[in-house]
């Protein structure tokens, strides 16, 4: 269970980790941040937001193109705001605003991401739209991030599975698994599907695997070579949501990142950011 305490209207946030009922309203919890504890000054009476994920988004839009939000507030969602997925793109945004209610004491508005972008062939076209108090980034844009699995060598690797496209001479991002930080780019040469895999023990920390579980999963040789640490994940270029843009839009108070991009040919112009990774 993960909760956080908001003070002054969204300016201070205070993750509380392995939260546990004592008696009718009184828990015991552990708190961890990176924040000065001398001047967080916690008082009987703040408010506390549960920050407890639902299963679908608010409003979805799969293997779709060419859609258009206009004129949309979106005040509260336990999940992502708006999501999309698995299509040919772009769904434009245009004057829609995520944030919270006005006159309420709620806290936050998307449990999770305000606009999230995956699987597109073509990102989202955002213009002139209000991001506030969004439980994670305010948009995020990516492919499907699959595991890497195994590494052979620096030019052979097996990939799991993915849903989207062949493999060969597809373009894949690499990143790690614990950051999503970037390492690097690579093209495949060649595959070979592998229907029963048996997943080694060096990437059963990633939870999605148990050690010993069958899975379908790909080898592939790699156009030159590159240093992956397991465990790690990929994303296939053509299915990231590339050519996004966003632009005449506002980013306040947000948990998350403001922006997340891990897509090509992006244009991001003329936008205001304040008070952003909360968390």
């Amino acid at each position: 269970t993960r909760e956080y305490i908001d003070y002054q209207a969204g300016s201070r946030v205070i993750p509380f980790f392995n939260t546990t009922p004592v008696a009718p309203r009184t828990y015991r919890t552990t708190i961890k941040s990176h924040n000065d504890w001398d001047k967080v000054n916690m008082e009987v009476g703040d408010l506390i937001v549960t920050h407890l994920r639902g299963s679908r988004p608010t409003i979805e839009t799969g293997g779709s193109k060419n859609i258009s939000f206009e004129n949309i507030t979106l005040y509260s969602s336990s999940q992502i705001g708006f999501s999309e997925g698995n299509g040919e793109g772009p769904i434009h945004y245009s004057n829609c605003k995520i944030t919270r209610r006005p006159d309420t004491t709620r806290l936050i508005s998307a449990g999770a991401d305000g606009i999230n972008s995956i699987n597109q062939e073509n990102g989202p076209i955002i213009r002139n739209t209000l991001f506030e108090y969004n439980g994670d980034d305010a948009i995020h844009i990516h492919g499907s991030l699959t595991s890497v699995l195994h590494k052979i060598s620096d030019k052979e690797y097996i990939l799991g599975f993915t849903s989207r496209g062949k493999l060969k001479n597809e373009t894949i991002d690499f990143y790690t698994w614990d950051r999503l930080s970037y390492v690097g780019q690579r093209k495949i040469i060649a595959w070979e599907k592998i229907s029963n895999w048996s997943v080694p023990s060096d990437i059963s920390s990633m939870k999605k695997f148990s050690e010993g579980q069958l899975i379908t999963a790909y080898k592939v040789t790699l156009d030159a070579p590159i240093s992956i640490s397991l465990p790690s994940v990929y994303s296939m270029d053509s299915y990231s949501g590339r050519n996004a843009i966003i632009e005449n839009s506002i980013f306040k108070n947000t948990f998350g990142k403001g922006v997340l991009v891990m897509s090509p040919n992006m244009q991001i112009t003329n936008n205001y950011f304040e008070h952003i990774g909360l968390r």
